[in-house]
């Protein structure tokens, strides 16, 4: 247990600060009102973790948000509990940038007559938060500023003189009585309270620290293993959260990739896969890598992972401006590290071929959901055999060689929810280049104001028929779903051909037939014949998966089968 003012009065002067690899401060007033309201009723509050050490710690870490300039040295690091930690600093030291806190005593008295009973008293409500700016003269407007709850002696002068002016003012004996007698109790938890606290010894390994984060179950922001490794690796000069952010103003594909927190590992991933590391697993990469290791080719595992976004998104993944599509966003390190292995970038001769085996294992990963258990065995799985292929073409993975099993009765039912399967459907149809056959523009997925919309229109068709499948979706402009509306497909197609096709209906089932629509699909989408639609479409995905050199094994659901959604 650690007592919250002498804490606090620590963080002040340095002697408890944030690690360098720690999150922002982030905690908005409703939290820290909520966290008040703890303490006032000695509730638990959550544990805090503490890296403590007999001398001064070496690794890199930050004061507090709002703490002035180190006078002692830092012997405890708050690995968990900043955003609890930061907010009590914030309130009882002024240290807030932009707010002030307060506790309103008239509002308390009058929840105090309400309700004598502590443990009932709602305290959040007492609580006023003020611009720094505001001028608050307690005398007046009867609010007391937690800054004089900071210790038992600082708040008996200000109830002495608060007291005694509410005497000059000529304040009721009932108010008088309760500043005297009762708000002692009411306010002793703030002189008192005590955080749960389990303190961790400065010896201990950062791969240990890792694994905690990964498992303890807390109210404050989770670190991950990049942060850990933030933390190991700052130590050596090696700054990866500004290498992250120097990576984003080079390569724009970065600014889609970090985007994502999660994904920050993926360069480590790169070069662990790449180099050779005993793991390649996120919790293990703080063990497993040198500085070394990422200071001569981190350079190289971004320019790989910069090529193999442009490689999908070359290929319809659409990843040069979103994840979205993206079935398994951890195919990515694992193709930029075979990339650097099979030297890609300096064989120009073996390119063609290389890049024709990406596009077959992005589309059979994500039809046969291959990471969908075990990624992580997977990715080293798979970076192997595409070393492999890569460098001597007939060496085709068995999972390539085998293909995709086809089942068309469950295809028919496949959620328009993103999805491995669905995936592979939205990323084909941007491949082939579809047009807005509302206004004849060429769409794309990585275009503003262009979305999956529904062919047969949910509203048109609001019982019925399952309009919520893959196969009933199309890239569309935003402006083209609302002109669509509610209107069935042959009301609205007879509008779009006089309107914008002056009558030529050639040209508009010329513009439908893009969006993976073949004749006899048109006819059925004119005609309203919606099942037949499906199945006209399904086998016009069929050809396309095929047209790529996807070997497809047609496998039916018998009779007896139960027909379900795969995803």
């Amino acid at each position: 247990m650690i007592d919250l003012q002498n804490t606090l009065s620590d963080i002040d002067s340095g002697v408890y600060r944030i690690p360098n690899f720690q999150r922002n401060y982030v905690w908005k007033i409703p939290d820290v009102k909520k966290l008040l309201d703890s303490i006032f009723h000695e509730y638990p509050a959550g544990s805090l973790l503490i890296l403590n050490a007999d001398e001064e710690i070496s690794i890199q870490c930050d004061p507090f948000n709002g703490a002035p300039k180190p006078t002692s040295k830092c012997t405890k690091l708050v690995l968990d509990g900043q955003q609890r930690l930061t907010s009590c600093y914030h309130v009882f030291f002024n240290k807030h940038r932009s707010n002030r806190y307060y506790i309103d005593l008239k509002k308390l008295f009058s929840k105090w007559k309400e309700t004598p009973n502590k443990e009932d008293i709602a305290f959040a409500d007492c609580i006023e938060v003020r611009p720094k700016s505001s001028k608050i003269d307690f005398n007046s407007d009867h609010m007391v500023s937690f800054m004089y709850l900071r210790s038992q002696e600082i708040y008996s002068d200000f109830r002495s003189t608060y007291f005694y002016s509410l005497c000059d003012r000529g304040e009721t004996k009932e108010y008088k009585d309760f500043i005297m007698k009762n708000l002692d109790n009411l306010l002793s938890s703030f002189f008192k309270y005590k955080f749960v606290s389990m303190e961790l010894s400065y010896k201990i390994g950062l791969s240990a620290v890792c694994r905690i984060f990964e498992t303890l179950n807390n109210t404050g922001q989770k670190l991950d293993s990049f942060d850990i490794c933030v933390a190991k690796f700052i130590r050596d000069g090696i700054n990866l959260k500004l290498w992250i952010e120097n990576a984003k103003n080079t390569y724009p594909t970065m600014n889609v990739l970090f985007d994502n927190d999660k994904n920050r590992e993926y360069p480590l991933q790169v070069i662990a896969l790449w180099k050779k590391a005993k793991s390649h697993l996120k919790n293990r990469l703080v063990d497993e890598l040198t500085s070394q290791l990422i200071e001569s080719y981190w350079d190289d595992a971004i320019k790989a992972l910069d090529r193999a976004m442009q490689i999908l998104n070359e290929y319809g993944a659409g990843t040069c401006t979103t994840l979205k599509y993206l079935s398994y966003p951890v195919m990515l390190p694992v193709i930029a590290a075979a990339l650097l292995e099979c030297n890609f970038f300096e064989e120009p001769s073996k390119q063609s071929v290389i890049l024709n085996h990406i596009q077959l294992y992005f589309y059979i990963c994500s039809l046969n959901e291959l990471y969908t258990q075990g990624a992580a065995s997977t990715m080293k799985k798979h970076y192997d055999a595409l070393c492999k292929w890569f460098s001597t073409p007939f060496v085709t993975p068995d999972f390539i060689e085998k293909g995709v099993d086809w089942n068309s009765n469950k295809l028919l039912e496949l959620s328009n929810k993103i999805s491995a399967k669905s995936c592979a459907f939205y990323c084909i149809l941007n491949f082939l280049e579809p047009k807005d056959f509302i206004t004849k523009s060429k769409v794309e997925s990585s275009m503003d104001g262009v979305e999956l919309h529904h062919i047969f229109p949910k509203a048109a068709y609001p019982t019925g028929i399952k309009t919520n499948l893959a196969l009933n979706m199309a890239y569309l402009l935003k402006s083209s779903n609302i002109k669509i509306g509610n209107k069935t497909t042959v009301n609205y197609s007879k509008s779009v051909i006089q309107e914008t096709y002056s009558g030529n209906e050639q040209a508009y089932k010329s513009a439908v037939m893009t969006q993976a629509i073949s004749e006899r699909g048109y006819q059925a989408f004119i005609d309203e014949n919606y099942d037949l639609f499906i199945r006209e479409r399904l086998t016009k995905f069929y050809e396309a998966f095929r047209d790529l050199g996807i070997k497809i094994n047609p496998v039916e659901t018998s009779e007896n089968d139960e027909i379900t959604d795969d995803i």
